[in-house]
């Protein structure tokens, strides 16, 4: 009897962690790049922004864009698609990736920023900084 319970107890427990185990999705970058991405900002926004965003490159080069009156001004960056948050930027990795849950950043600073694609759509993606835990909405036409 006592060998009975410990399995029923092992089966559930196997079961439980499992069942609650969380799935990690990836990515493929072919799924937003190569594509302008608007950032969405709440319609109470005042005074409201220009619009400005990013495009990824399947080369790893993020540019970023602001519209403004004298046209439109862009900077860029390199990434790299990771399946964890790194502290350690690897640049053996920019155009090598083409799989990852996180967006993984470096600016002129050597500042390095991992964005967590929550959601992509052809139009829509969501991406939460995890350095300063916002939530990115940004659509594409």
């Amino acid at each position: 009897m006592k060998q009975i319970t410990t399995f029923i107890i092992s089966l559930i427990f196997s079961f439980y962690t499992s069942a609650s185990g969380q799935t990690t999705k990836t990515f493929n970058l072919s799924d937003f790049c190569d594509k302008e991405w608007a950032i969405e900002f709440a319609p109470d926004t005042d005074p409201m922004p220009a619009k400005q965003g990013w495009r990824l490159s399947n080369d790893g080069d993020a540019i970023s864009f602001m519209y403004c009156k004298d046209g439109k001004i862009e900077a860029t960056v390199q990434f790299y698609l990771s399946d964890t948050p790194v502290t350690n930027f690897d640049y053996n990795k920019v155009g090598k990736t083409p799989k990852g849950k996180y967006i993984v950043t470096i600016n002129k600073a050597n500042y390095v920023n991992n964005l967590e694609i929550m959601t992509i759509s052809s139009h829509r993606m969501v991406l939460k900084n995890i350095a300063q835990n916002y939530i990115l909405n940004l659509t594409s036409n």
